[in-house]
């Protein structure tokens, strides 16, 4: 599919340009991606997991991929998972290069031209862009305080129920410190939307980025852990926030078919090897919880110090959405504000950020 083409499914979600001959300055306070702060970056330990990771292993680290995974990686994932209440084994867990590679495999598998893809509005760009590179017909439903709003959901699927059409392939969602508004959908919202995943047969694919970063209290339940029979849920998550974005590893975990379906589409020559070794050597000598856990404080600070100045320094009529984790807030201005303006100026003072 052309770029034209695809870009006619994404006007409502497509980011603004950045100006033509802009370059980023390398000491940009960049708030326009979810970056972890440089400083949680564990590069000592990464590099004592190569070292050791090389000696064990040696030139099979260095070869092309495209055989099973670490399994050693596979259970650790596996059992993280489970420490949220998803049920699986190392066998139930396919290792991705990123967790986009997951989004990849999965608009690859379950996207035919013209079908219907329901996302939240606003979303994750990079995701939308390839559903519609797919062909996906992109329907955006909008969110309020507590996430997405079930009831536009609910109305839009009966519609389309009662004229006969066939069922939505899927819906993409961050339910929990959603990207970009850091909303997080509460138990009750994710019952009744499996609850219309079941009357109305759609699959959700459920991405995880964000989950293990809260700031207080444990967020709910992935959807996967409600989905008892687990046929209408794909929990797609990923080692960027928590450990590094450049060792590039995600997961999936779904039903079997789905998964041997997600496994066959992996026809690249495979997740690096190496990554994957420099990433297990690492995890097997640490307490991930106790890191994940001085994440979770280093990030708490972070917002409060960001909230703070967003009190004091915003104008009135300015509100931003209140996450309990994560890397996001959702900043709405007055309606009279020239949003091109504002963002050359902050690009100006070193500042970058997203326009929704």
């Amino acid at each position: 599919m052309s770029k034209t083409l695809a870009n006619r499914f994404l006007p409502q979600f497509r980011p603004t340009a950045q100006p033509a001959g802009h370059q980023r300055r390398p000491d940009a306070i960049q708030l326009d991606f979810g970056q972890p702060c440089p400083s949680s970056i564990p590069t000592a330990g990464l590099v004592e997991g190569a070292r050791k990771g090389l000696e064990r292993e040696g030139w099979q680290a260095l070869r092309y991929g495209g055989g099973p995974s670490c399994s050693e990686l596979r259970e650790f994932l596996a059992q993280w998972s489970g420490t949220k209440g998803i049920e699986a084994t190392g066998e139930d867990v396919l290792v991705t290069n990123g967790s986009m590679q997951a989004i990849d495999l999965v608009a690859e598998v379950l996207i035919e031209p013209g079908d219907a893809v329901m996302v939240e509005a606003p979303a994750y760009f990079t995701a939308l862009r390839r559903f519609a590179y797919c062909g996906a017909a992109i329907h955006g439903f909008p969110l309020d305080d507590q996430g997405l709003d079930l009831d536009a959901l609910a109305a839009w699927l009966e519609e389309r129920d009662r004229r006969g059409e066939p069922p939505p392939k899927f819906l993409y969602t961050v339910p929990t410190f959603q990207n970009p508004t850091g909303r997080t959908l509460p138990i009750e919202r994710r019952q009744r939307l499996l609850e219309l995943a079941y009357t109305y047969g759609f699959t959700i694919l459920e991405d995880d980025a964000y989950g293990d970063l809260y700031f207080g209290s444990p967020p709910p339940p992935p959807l996967r852990t409600l989905d008892h029979g687990g046929d209408h849920t794909i929990y797609i998550s990923t080692l960027s926030k928590t450990i590094a974005p450049g060792i590039r590893l995600g997961w999936a975990v779904g039903g079997k078919e789905t998964l041997a379906a997600l496994q066959r589409a992996k026809n690249d020559p495979g997740t690096s090897p190496l990554a994957q070794t420099v990433t297990w050597s690492f995890l097997r000598d640490l307490d991930f919880s106790a890191r994940v856990a001085g994440l979770r404080r280093e990030y708490a600070g972070r917002w409060a110090t960001m909230r703070r100045a967003l009190l004091d320094e915003l104008s009135p009529g300015a509100t931003f959405t209140e996450p309990a984790g994560g890397f996001f807030t959702w900043l709405t201005l007055p309606g009279h504000t020239d949003m091109v303006v504002l963002e050359a100026a902050a690009r100006r003072e070193g500042v970058t950020y997203m326009p929704g």
